[in-house]
C-alpha cells in the first residue's frame, strides 16, 4: 500500500476517490490523470447492546452513499475515543460494492469497554443519561483496487485517511427502565472499582500497573519498518509500492519481522500475477526497507536504512502456496508467499551498536501453553498514532494464537503481549506465531 495524506472533511465523513481502471495501452509518457469520484461514509449512531458486572457492549451504525459505483476493501479506525474514553474500534470488512447515488447501510461494528481500563465510569454513565456521546478519531478508507487501477492513478494510492469527531445519539433499549437498569449496572461497578478487596478494583489496578508497563518497557522494544519497491509494467509505466509493519528487538543488536517486510511482492496476490505473467517486472534498485525505533518520531530522513548498510539480514524464511485471482477471462492460478506459517518470519540486525535498544521480554513457555487470554496487547502504526496499543481476546489453536477479533497490516509482526511477557507473533489479520516457534 502506498502511503498517503489527505485534507479533513466535514465532521463524520470519509470523502475519498477512484478512477474507473482501464488496461493500459503502449503509450509515450504517463496516462492522462482524472477526476476522481467521491463516496462517503458515515457514522450514525450508537446502540447499548449490553452492561454487565465489568464491562458494556455497544454496536456502532455506519452507512455510506457513493456519487460514483464504488468497491471498497476495507474501513479501519485508530485512536478512536468515546466521551474520551480511549477505544478500539473494530474493522468494516469489504469487499463492499458501492452503488452510485444508494444509502447502503455497513455492517454494524461492535465495541466492548471493560471498566477495569478505567479510573471511573462517570463519562459512560453520561452517555447513557444524556443518550448522546462524543465521538473522535481517525478513519482510514481503503478501495479494492487492481494494480493497473493505482497506476492510473498516479499519485493516489487507494487509501483516504480523514478525521473523525462529531456528537452521535446512543439507543438505550427498553425505555426509562432499560436506561434505569443500565446506570445500576453502572454505579454498582464504578462503586466497586473503588473498593480495595474487591474483583474488579483488584483488576482495575492489575491493568493499570500493565498499562504503564506496556509504556515503559515493550514499546521502546519494538521497531517500525516500511518496505519499499517498485515494478516497471511492459507500457513503460512505474508503479511505486509502500508496506509498513511491526517489529520487535532480540538479543545481539538483532530484531525480527515478517518475511512479507522483507519481499512483499512475494505476498501480495496483485504483484505476482504481474510478475507472473510478465505484465511487469521488479526494479532491483527501487528496493528498500527502512526502520525506527518504537519509541522514535517517524520523520524524513531519520530511519536506518538497508540501502545504506545500517541494517543486515541474517535469515530470510518463507513458503508459498497457490492461489487464484481475477484475469481477464475468468481466474489465474498464482504462487504466493503464505502468512500463516511458521516460516514467514526474518531476523535483521543492525550494524551501528549504537543502534542496540531494549529487547523484547517473553512469556515462561509454561504460559505459552495457556489455552486462552482474556485479553493481549498488539501493537500498530498508524499515520495518527504511533505506537497505538489495542487489546483483544485470543485462543490458542494449535501452534498459532488466534484473535477473537481483527487487526490490520499496520499491526502485522507486532508482538502478541501478556501481563507475563510476549507470548506470539502477529502475522496476518487474525493469527500469529507462538514465539517458542520463533526462537
Amino acid at each position: 500500500m502506498i502511503i498517503s495524506k489527505s485534507a479533513g472533511v466535514p465532521l463524520a465523513t470519509f470523502i475519498a476517490a477512484l478512477i474507473i481502471g482501464a488496461p493500459l495501452s503502449a503509450q509515450q509518457g504517463p496516462p492522462p490523470q482524472q477526476a476522481p469520484p467521491t463516496a462517503q461514509v458515515e457514522l450514525d449512531g450508537v446502540d447499548l447492546v449490553d452492561a454487565g458486572a465489568d464491562f458494556i457492549k455497544f454496536n456502532v451504525r455506519t452507512h455510506t452513499t457513493a456519487k460514483t459505483s464504488v468497491k471498497v476493501r476495507r474501513i479501519t479506525f485508530s485512536g478512536m475515543h468515546l466521551a474520551g474514553v480511549p477505544v478500539y474500534l473494530g474493522p468494516v470488512e469489504g469487499p463492499l460494492q458501492l452503488r452510485a447515488g444508494q444509502d447502503i447501510t455497513l455492517p454494524t461494528i461492535p465495541l466492548t469497554i471493560y471498566f477495569r481500563d478505567l479510573d471511573s465510569l462517570a463519562p459512560l454513565e453520561r452517555i447513557i443519561t444524556d443518550e448522546r456521546v462524543a465521538v473522535e478519531g481517525q478513519a482510514r478508507v481503503e478501495f479494492d483496487l487492481n494494480l493497473i487501477q493505482k497506476l492510473l492513478m498516479r499519485q493516489w494510492s487507494g487509501h483516504a485517511e480523514f478525521p473523525i469527531q462529531q456528537s452521535m445519539p446512543v439507543l438505550v433499549p427498553g425505555g426509562p427502565f432499560g436506561k434505569i437498569a443500565a446506570l445500576a449496572a453502572l454505579q454498582a461497578a464504578n462503586a466497586a472499582i473503588g473498593m480495595a478487596n474487591s474483583t474488579l478494583g483488584s483488576l482495575r489496578r492489575s491493568q493499570s500497573n500493565w498499562q504503564d508497563e506496556i509504556g515503559k518497557q515493550y514499546i521502546p522494544a519494538l521497531v517500525l519498518a516500511q518496505s519499499r519497491y517498485s515494478l516497471m509494467t511492459t507500457d513503460g509505466q512505474r508503479l511505486d509500492m509502500t508496506l509498513d509493519g511491526v517489529g520487535f528487538r532480540t538479543p545481539n543488536h538483532r530484531f525480527v519481522l515478517t518475511s512479507e517486510m522483507l519481499v512483499p511482492w512475494k505476498f501480495n496476490a496483485q504483484v505476482a500475477s504481474m510478475l507472473q505473467d510478465k505484465r511487469a517486472t521488479l526494479m532491483p534498485e527501487s528496493i528498500e526497507l527502512l526502520v525506527w525505533p518504537g519509541d522514535a518520531h517517524i520523520e524524513p530522513g531519520t530511519a536506518r536504512a538497508m540501502t545504506q548498510g545500517a541494517i543486515r539480514i541474517v535469515q530470510v524464511k518463507e513458503s508459498d502456496e497457490t492461489v487464484e485471482v481475477p484475469a481477464e477471462s475468468g481466474y489465474t492460478k498464482v504462487r504466493v508467499s503464505k502468512r500463516d506459517t511458521n516460516k514467514n518470519l526474518s531476523t535483521l540486525e543492525f550494524t551501528n551498536p549504537q543502534d542496540a535498544g531494549p529487547v523484547l521480554e517473553l512469556a515462561s513457555k509454561d504460559r505459552m501453553n495457556n489455552g486462552s487470554w482474556d485479553r493481549i496487547a498488539l501493537f500498530r502504526f498508524t499515520e495518527s498514532s504511533r505506537p497505538e496499543v489495542v487489546y483483544l481476546p485470543a485462543h490458542r489453536d494449535g501452534n498459532r494464537l488466534v484473535l477473537e477479533g481483527m487487526m490490520d497490516e499496520s499491526a502485522f509482526g507486532s508482538p502478541m503481549v501478556t501481563p507475563e511477557g510476549a507470548i506470539a507473533m502477529l502475522q496476518d489479520e487474525h493469527s500469529g506465531l507462538f514465539m517458542d516457534k520463533v526462537f
